[in-house]
């Protein structure tokens, strides 16, 4: 138990003055925000509960997320994980008496109570607690590596870009199986599964009549042409976990109240802001003011037209029942009914409806348990350098790494020697409709409700969906557990190589396979009563091809590269759009919004850093319009879009084991500021490059950034030596995966945001960010306590314990 040390006066509690003294507030409104020492202590107490139970949390651990964004070669900006040897060698518990107050470092001649930690070790935390009726005092020390121990560590550190796709089992599974056993075995082994649940089918004709006789009309309607028996025998033979999603497509899924979890995503609970019988409360009110929303939303009058006739066209289709006047909804409810109006997107030469069910807070009423993890690009090109990267010209097995560390190695089919196995070819799948292939619950009907402006007559009228909205928070949820698991069928039960992302899927497959690749999705989609578009959407499969609004090229994995870039006319509309910000500002400003996202979106697919300071710019020009920030953003616009087009593709290398560089970096600022060094070390074990630099910061530079009226530079210092490096080992760092070990933590979070405010670090990180570009290199920067540097060394002009290792050279200097 935690108790007061009494060393302190503890404030009172009742009524207390406001600072302006115009009014009064309660003691404990003030207590609402803890301080973080407080937050500190109670996370570790929970955590020290935790361990004694024996469960231990991962600290190192990445996010979802973060580990898609890895694999396709960058670094993300949150959960990340820790990427590197840990912090502390090991860490030392010690009980103290009561009332010894450790130091923050121990001393190199430590007191007697201190004796079994060694010096220089670093106080984590220290508490007083009850132990046996006695308060005793415990502390707990972490103990450093030297240079030389953090060094031998970090070259065993494999690159977070040739890590196992921990999330993607079954489709390393399916690639495995097919290098294994060939184009035949493979084009038999799908057969026979269609086969198997083709038979299936047939039998479980007369159970599936029952169970869909016995399910609410709306919904049979809407799953009428739903195998739902046999799509709930595919998930058990498939492991899908989820547990619920049979039930869920029989009785319709809710949209209100809890979602219960699925086990296919990662949990994360988000409670409801506002409970059900709340939300049905607010439709006391809330059902009055849906005609204005409605109103307001439909100004665009072809717009309008286009949403209406796109819901007369979903009443045909039996995916919503109306039009309704508003007293029906209100009678057949007995007035308590919640409506979403319905308003138009323009996408192009189309219209897409979309249900708002966030205005009148139907989303806020849903307690979500998981993050959907959605399978985008950064996914699909891991799974391209996985599958190209597994095997290697003239050999006769190919590797595959494993999610728990390791290699799987296997034979290698003859089928694919000789680099046959590199001829990878894409396409994409995308499901008709996806939404309105699924029905909602029953008991949501009142919640259903959608309000669309009638341009003939100028009056709201309303609709019922029976199908999923789009626009509601909980059908995403429910559609993606439905196309995750198909995902998850497809590659466990027919080794499709395939991923999801809402109704976009994109296979990939071996040349010769391509064909069966085809037949064997589509008559397992067609199987299970799963519509899937076809014309232009359905296009065959191509070494060439467009994915998710990129164009991904498989044409040169023979020379170890994927490629990646903008679908055409892409950068042309955004050089239009700078073109028209330069020549009206007033009026391009308005447009910054979608400039902004458009730029982000180009750079995603290219090198992404690059653009960063450019987005940065524009979101501060939103908030702080004027003629400076202007020229601002229009200068880093005009650079971002110079290195997005002398970038051209960008250049994915083929997983390999070959170990990555190790660099080490490290500024000083000593004298206060008036003497300025960097230092670097790099080792290459691929090339046996073992070197080392140091010297003073140019003067020019340094009174550059204190021209500002700066006295802290040490974050500038810190940037300076990452650029030196880059410039100077430019050769040893072309096409190479890099770890670069910073012990600042504000110029590591700027490296990896590729962003400051402060303009001088800026242009450093822009230029960091070309140079990473022009050499094809893929930097992942990690924490090396100051303490564990090798490179601290070097950049205290210190040279010595370099000497029977390294080579000391001269460093590239250009203007920072």
């Amino acid at each position: 138990m935690l108790q007061c040390d009494k060393s302190h006066e503890h404030k009172k509690w009742g009524r207390v003055r406001d600072p302006d003294g115009r009014g009064v507030h309660y003691a404990t409104a003030e207590e609402t925000a803890y301080p973080a020492g407080l937050c500190t202590a109670a996370a570790r107490e929970i955590c020290l509960a935790l361990q004694n139970k024996g469960i231990m949390l991962d600290v190192r651990a990445s996010s979802d997320t973060a580990l898609a964004s890895s694999f396709a070669q960058r670094q993300p900006r949150r959960g990340r994980g820790i990427v590197g040897p840990p912090e502390y060698k090991r860490t030392v518990l010690v009980r103290l008496p009561r009332d010894f107050q450790p130091p923050d470092h121990v001393p190199d001649e430590p007191l007697a109570v201190l004796r079994d930690v060694p010096a220089g070790s670093k106080l984590l935390w220290t508490r007083v607690f009850v132990d046996g009726g006695v308060e005793v005092r415990e502390a707990q020390f972490g103990v450093y590596h030297t240079p030389d121990e953090f060094l031998h560590a970090a070259l065993k550190v494999t690159h977070p870009f040739d890590s196992a796709v921990s999330i993607d089992g079954p489709n390393l599974r399916a690639i495995a199986f097919t290098l294994e056993h060939g184009v035949k075995a493979v084009q038999q082994r799908r057969m026979e599964v269609l086969e198997h649940y083709r038979a299936l089918e047939h039998s479980l004709r007369s159970d599936e009549e029952a169970l869909k006789q016995a399910m609410d009309p709306t919904v049979r309607e809407i799953m009428g042409n739903k195998k739902l028996l046999l799509f709930k025998q595919m998930l058990k033979d498939a492991g899908v976990p989820d547990e619920r999603l049979f039930e869920d497509m029989v009785q319709g899924f809710r949209l209100t109240g809890p979602l219960e979890p699925s086990g296919l995503f990662p949990p994360k609970y988000k409670p409801a802001v506002i409970s059900v019988d709340e939300l049905r409360r607010t439709s006391q009110w809330s059902k009055h003011l849906v005609e204005a929303a409605c109103r307001k939303a439909s100004q665009d009058p072809e717009i309008a037209r286009a949403v209406w006739d796109e819901s007369l066209g979903q009443v045909e289709k039996g995916w919503l029942s109306g039009p309704f006047t508003w007293d029906q909804m209100d009678q057949k409810y007995g007035g308590t009914w919640v409506a979403s109006k319905r308003f138009g997107v323009s996408q192009g030469d189309k219209v897409r409806a979309v249900d708002d069910l966030s205005q009148f807070q139907v989303n806020a009423s849903v307690t979500e348990t998981e993050k959907i993890q959605l399978e985008g690009l950064d996914d699909i090109v891991a799974l391209a350098r996985f599958h190209l990267g597994a095997t290697v010209s003239g050999t006769k097995v190919f590797r595959l790494p494993l999610s728990g560390g390791g290699v799987y190695q296997g034979r290698l089919h003859p089928d694919f020697r000789e680099g046959r196995a590199r001829r990878l070819k894409g396409r994409a799948l995308d499901l008709r409709s996806a939404y309105k292939q699924l029905a909602r619950h029953p008991a949501d009907d009142w919640a259903s409700v959608l309000g669309v402006l009638d341009p003939d007559t100028n009056t709201v009228a309303y609709f019922e969906s029976h199908a999923l909205p789009f626009g509601a928070s909980s059908a995403v949820t429910g559609f993606n557990r439905a196309a995750r698991a198909l995902r998850i069928i497809m590659s466990r039960l027919l080794f499709l190589v395939n991923t999801s992302f809402f109704d976009d899927f994109c296979q990939l497959e071996i040349d010769d396979l391509t064909d069966s690749a085809d037949q064997a999705a589509l008559a397992l989609l067609d199987l299970l009563g799963w519509e899937v578009s076809d014309g232009e959407k359905l296009k065959p499969f191509a070494s060439e091809f467009t994915m998710l609004g990129a164009v991904l090229f498989f044409k040169d994995a023979g020379r170890g590269l994927i490629r990646v870039r903008n679908k055409a006319g892409r950068l042309e509309e955004i050089s239009s759009m700078v073109d028209r910000f330069a020549a009206d500002p007033a009026c391009g400003a308005r447009s910054l919004p979608s400039l902004k996202g458009k730029l982000l979106f180009a750079s995603s697919h290219v090198f992404g850093r690059c653009a960063q300071v450019a987005t940065q710019l524009i979101h501060h020009a939103e908030r702080q319009p004027g003629p400076d920030v202007h020229g601002f953003v229009l200068q880093s616009l005009r650079r971002a879009l110079e290195t997005l087009r002398a970038a051209g593709d960008r250049q994915v290398n083929l997983w390999s084991e070959q170990p990555p560089v190790v660099i080490f970096t490290d500024g000083a600022c000593e004298e206060k500021g008036n003497q300025v060094t960097h230092g670097a070390v790099i080792v290459d074990p691929a090339s046996q490059t073992r070197e080392v630099f140091g010297g003073h910061t140019p003067e020019d530079l340094v009174t550059k950034w204190r021209s500002s009226g700066r006295t802290q530079l040490i974050f500038f210092a810190e940037l300076c030596p990452v650029l030196i490096a880059r410039r100077t080992w430019a050769k040893v760092l072309r096409n190479r995966r890099v770890l670069i070990f910073v012990d600042n933590e504000a110029a590591k979070a700027a490296l990896i945001r590729n962003y400051s405010p402060l303009l001088d670090a800026a242009h450093m990180l822009s230029d960091i960010a070309e140079l990473d570009v022009e050499l094809s290199c893929f930097p992942w920067y990690c924490r090396v306590p100051s303490k564990s540097n090798f490179s601290d060394a070097a950049s205290r002009l210190s040279f010595g314990e370099y000497e029977e290792c390294f080579r000391r050279i001269q460093p590239t200097l250009e203007a920072c």
